[in-house]
């Protein structure tokens, strides 16, 4: 699997260059800690691989979220999308077809002096390859509709036991967020269990899995050079909550430019 480790944001695009030398299209995942633990899998796997919760969460969250939508889901998967919004498991996996954004989520929580040991990565995933790996619509050049009746068919709710596949493949859905919008967000959608596995312990997933390791003492520095491009808190999470944070952050920052605390 290719793996190219940075420190500064400039290094970070020469990376994802050359990674689009052989590929059409790619889309990025940020996450805080470049370890073993913290594996390409969905919130509703996190614990285990064996239990299928989902629509558990799914007729829960959809009898006590009612009174608070002002417009109903129209499907089974609007409703997915709902939860994945609102922090409740489900088998779907948060892409963003920016790379600077996924930068910053790899980032956003981190600092050069903090306790965690571990450096920060961002996967790259070549979405289309992902599926023609597993023969899943492989004479496309685009990236099929969760909506889609062949998609249902296999990875929907009613979907029939037995049907033999064990691995994710890439999809767009609604953008029935704001978030969803800002973050250009694209999705992995996993099989129901048993047969889960991680995204890069499939098989070959070196054809079209990539990580870019951001090493721990440049996170401070990357950090400041996303600030001064506009990739900020607002990028991520529009609305009031993204300017709070970007209010304190500034507040922060005079503060220690001044001598103070």
């Amino acid at each position: 699997m290719n793996r190219v480790e940075i420190q500064d944001v400039g290094s970070y695009l020469l990376a994802i260059a050359s990674f689009l030398e052989s590929s059409k299209r790619l889309w990025y995942r940020g996450q805080s800690k470049d370890n073993t633990e913290y594996k390409l899998l969905p919130s509703s796997f996190r614990n285990s691989t064996d239990e299928d919760y989902e629509m558990d969460f799914y007729m829960k969250f959809k009898a006590k979220a009612v009174p608070f939508l002002e417009k109903l889901p129209n499907s089974f998967w609007d409703w997915l999308f709902i939860m994945q919004h609102h922090g409740v498991p489900t088998r779907l996996l948060d892409w963003s077809e920016d790379a600077l954004i996924a930068l910053m989520f790899a980032i956003e929580y981190r600092s050069t002096t903090d306790p965690i040991e571990f450096d920060a990565v961002v996967w790259c995933l070549d979405p289309l390859e992902l599926n023609r790996n597993f023969n899943f619509q492989s004479t496309r050049n685009n990236i099929p509709n969760i909506e889609s009746e062949d998609i249902t068919s296999i990875f929907g709710p009613e979907s029939p036991p037995g049907v033999p596949i064990n691995h994710p493949i890439a999809v767009i859905g609604s953008l029935n967020s704001e978030r969803i919008i800002a973050q250009k967000g694209v999705f992995t959608l996993f099989p129901k269990p048993p047969s889960v596995r991680a995204l890069e312990e499939t098989n070959n997933a070196d054809r079209f899995l990539s990580k870019i390791v951001i090493k721990k003492s440049a996170i401070d520095t990357i950090k400041k050079q996303l600030y001064n491009i506009g990739i900020n808190e607002s990028s991520l999470y529009p609305g009031l909550d993204a300017i709070g944070k970007i209010i304190i952050r500034e507040h922060k920052e005079n503060l220690l430019s001044a001598g103070g605390v």
